[in-house]
């Protein structure tokens, strides 16, 4: 009974976070000793248990089940792409054991019975092995065959702008400056010939709004700077737990940037704002809980909320003291699932990603709820702060689009594409031509 209880704990604590094979495997493989340890001189409870038909019959079979559930399973995942149910989980599982039972029945037990049949089966197998490899270098050599699908029917058209790579550019500098951010002239937008009057200033998803904003000032005739960091909202004391030191020293850098340039006259702030007040991910999407930190108080431990409140708070009071405009950009809606590659299966598989995978209006509403009550409160305090809000852009009356027409709107789960982003480009440069 403690050897089962033992190889069940086993089955039911590890996680895909567990090492293993290494010492953890040693809690089951003591468990399976001592089930058959105890079982040598006597029959035992579990013995009987074991020695049942359906278990013998899974025995049998178990070596079938072991090649056949798997790929099963992973077509029917990436079918599926939004994850399967319990029930079509049980009904693959069901499927895994009659593949399993028939080819234990048809091949496993033949195969050992006909010994005279061996040396044919050993040699049909090794030219199918061929056949295979052949097949298998074919693929490799030919980069997949990707003649077999029109891909430039569903590659995203930001992977192929070659402006990105300035913001890909532009975080790999900032990143590895630590000498100040006063030379970034890689990360100018619009008119390199003008001085900068803006700046975009926030995470990964202002990088990814950096297209659309530097066509924007290009359309006004103006020009910017972008100020970037992964993970880093702009929020002046305030960062995750685990970037603590690297996003304090960027914001600070930023913000004597922006002070030490006083013909900035605007400064967009732009962020995952969503994650860091709720602190959870979205749906699909892998990653620990984000937990928020405020390196100028004197203790911490408050809710996200709390502590971006008063982040957000502590930074548009040093831009107002410092006489700029400041634009604060909603969040864009998140997926939670990697939208080219699941627009691409659904295609090729007679469906419609929106109806898949899009998020509804409500729930983007909801998930911004706290979000969206802060930065309007934000905005409503001082009449130098004002609130984008970039809900209607994406979303009509009840869908969140995450492709139109043949335009991927996302170049992954959360991140909007250079095409995606364009969406916004004549509010902002309606922004820029504007100003105060």
């Amino acid at each position: 009974l403690l050897g089962l209880v033992v190889v069940l704990l086993s089955a039911m604590l590890y996680s895909e976070n567990t090492v293993f094979p290494g010492l953890a495997a040693l809690l089951p493989v003591l468990g399976t000793a001592a089930i058959i340890n105890a079982g040598v001189s006597q029959r035992t409870w579990v013995g009987s248990l074991l020695s049942t038909r359906p278990m013998v019959l899974i025995g049998k079979i178990s070596y079938s089940l072991y090649l056949w559930h798997w790929p099963l399973l992973v077509f029917a995942k990436y079918y599926a792409i939004i994850g399967l149910t319990p029930l079509n989980s049980l009904l693959w599982w069901l499927a895994s054991f009659g593949f399993a039972f028939l080819s234990w029945k048809f091949i496993e037990t033949p195969f050992r019975q006909a010994r005279f049949m061996r040396r044919r089966i050993f040699l049909g197998s090794a030219a199918v092995a061929g056949v295979i490899l052949a097949g298998a270098l074919t693929m490799v050599l030919s980069g997949g065959l990707p003649q077999r699908y029109d891909f430039a029917r569903w590659k995203n058209k930001a992977a192929l702008n070659l402006q990105e790579q300035n913001w890909i550019d532009c975080l790999a500098y900032q990143t590895g400056n630590e000498g100040g951010l006063a030379e970034a002239q890689v990360c100018k937008l619009g008119d390199a010939a003008q001085p900068p009057s803006f700046v975009l200033w926030g995470d990964s998803h202002a990088m990814a709004l950096a297209g659309a904003m530097d066509a924007a000032a290009r359309e006004s005739g103006s020009s910017g700077q972008l100020f970037i960091r992964n993970m880093c909202a702009p929020l002046i004391g305030v960062s995750r737990e685990e970037r603590s030191a690297e996003c304090i020293q960027h914001n600070n850098e930023v913000i004597r940037y922006i002070q030490s340039q006083p013909q900035i006259e605007t400064v967009f702030l732009s962020a995952r704002w969503a994650l860091s007040v709720e602190g959870t991910r979205y749906k699909n999407e892998e990653g620990a809980r984000v937990v928020l930190m405020d390196t100028l108080a004197e203790a911490n431990g408050q809710p996200n909320s709390a502590i971006f409140q008063t982040g957000l708070g502590r930074t548009l009071e040093q831009l107002l003291a410092l006489n700029k405009q400041v634009i604060l950009l909603s969040s864009v809606p998140e997926v939670g699932y990697d939208v080219p590659s699941a627009s691409f299966i659904a295609a090729q598989t007679g469906r419609e990603i929106n109806a898949i995978i899009a998020p509804s209006r409500a729930e983007f509403l909801q998930r911004n709820q706290a979000v969206f009550t802060l930065l309007q409160a934000a905005a409503e305090k001082s009449p130098g702060v004002q609130l984008l809000d970039l809900t209607d852009y994406f979303c009509d009356a009840t869908t969140c689009r995450v492709v139109a027409g043949e335009e991927v709107l996302y170049k992954d789960d959360h991140h909007l594409s250079a095409s995606g982003a364009l969406r916004v480009e004549p509010v902002l440069s309606n922004i820029l031509k504007n100003r105060l």
